[in-house]
């Protein structure tokens, strides 16, 4: 049983034996990150203690962007049903839910394509756009002449187990949010090389149209330190107590 599988459990309750591999996880997790947001004891009924950092953990651990038990449900049932992209009809809430094992990947001038692990080997590339937002990434074609490269791949928030394998041989351009979430994300990843896109108004951006409700959200995720190029973000974020989204740009 995998890790969304056995979370999904704890909705109605569930004891210590039957999510033991989430627990020893979520243990590490919050000893890492000086986190406590799971009460598990042997025998007893597993208790979440604060549903936000849960989710959190759970997106980094699984791969799969989940904020809530919701997410969880329609995330397995979509693959189970093997659908493929599902676009919602409002611009705000356009989500784009791959396949675990898939890679959505568009060429500068072509459409969007799925591709699974087979397909990879036969792509030539060796630098790639990764673009956190379906918004952005949808609408790319508008900006993608401030790339250098042809390739622009989909992350999704939180990018699945196959696009990480795919990004670790890459040097990879990272078009994400300016916030913490996003910023902590792109410190854990691997890949070949990668740098932040980073625009030169960046700083009026985040005094115009920066997001204080989502600082305060995020704010306790915060780590001791960054790399020289994030620094330079977190530094903002820290002077004007906002964050910024991709979409802005």
């Amino acid at each position: 049983m995998n890790i969304l599988n056995q979370a999904l459990l704890l909705k109605d309750g569930a004891t210590f034996s039957k999510v033991k591999k989430l627990i020893i996880l979520a243990r590490n997790y919050q000893k890492e990150n000086d986190e406590l947001f799971l009460y598990a004891k042997p025998r007893d009924v597993v208790k979440i203690l604060d549903e936000e950092i849960f989710f959190k953990f759970l997106s980094e651990v699984s791969g799969i962007k989940v904020r809530s038990f919701e997410d969880i449900q329609r995330y397995l049932q979509t693959n189970s049903k093997k659908e493929n992209i599902i676009f919602t009809t409002s611009s705000k809430t356009k989500n784009i839910h791959p396949f675990n094992k898939t890679v959505l990947l568009r060429k500068k001038g072509e459409l969007a394509k799925i591709y699974q692990e087979d397909d990879l080997k036969d792509i030539k590339i060796d630098k790639v756009v990764a673009i956190e937002n379906s918004e952005s990434f949808l609408q790319i074609d508008k900006i993608w002449n401030k790339f250098k490269s042809e390739y622009f791949v989909y992350l999704g928030g939180n990018a699945n187990l196959l696009t990480r394998e795919f990004l670790t041989t890459l040097d990879v351009c990272f078009f994400i949010d300016f916030d913490i979430v996003s910023l902590n994300f792109y410190e854990n990843i691997k890949t070949k090389s990668k740098q932040l896109y980073i625009p030169n108004n960046l700083e009026k951006l985040f005094i115009k149209y920066g997001n204080e409700k989502l600082y305060k959200k995020q704010r306790r995720f915060l780590k001791n330190g960054y790399s020289n190029e994030a620094t330079k973000v977190i530094e903002l974020i820290k002077r004007y107590k906002k964050v910024l989204e991709q979409e802005i740009l």
